[in-house]
């Protein structure tokens, strides 16, 4: 199980995973553009029961999105996922980013270990 915070200006090795860095620039090709109204740290973690995402108005339970993604299950239980400080999830690497408005200021990054 992974579960790491990280705040502005930090940058966290997630073991087996790779590198997050919290900043205002893009630093690799994976990253999460995040509204400057977001409330920090964000938490880096692996799926818990009862994850939701909210998509459009509504909510949807994480593990009916990966199925409906047909996401093998082997990978939907070792998947990140980044949340705000309110628990909300915010990214699910690889399949799942909240929408933004225009005025961004903030970006999670992430390089994986090779």
């Amino acid at each position: 199980t992974v579960c790491e915070t990280i705040n502005l200006g930090e940058t966290i090795s997630v073991d087996n995973y790779g590198v997050f860095t919290l900043s205002n620039d893009i630093l690799s090709e994976n990253y999460l553009v995040i509204d400057e109204n977001e409330t920090l740290p964000l938490t880096i973690r692996t799926r818990l029961d009862g994850d939701k995402l909210t998509i459009g108005s509504g909510h949807k339970k994480l593990k009916d999105f990966l199925i409906d993604k047909k996401v093998p299950k082997e990978i939907r239980n070792n998947l990140l996922i980044v949340t705000n400080s309110a628990n909300e999830i915010i990214w699910v690497m690889g399949y799942y980013k909240k929408k933004t408005s225009l005025n961004e200021s903030l970006i999670l990054s992430f390089k994986e270990i090779m």
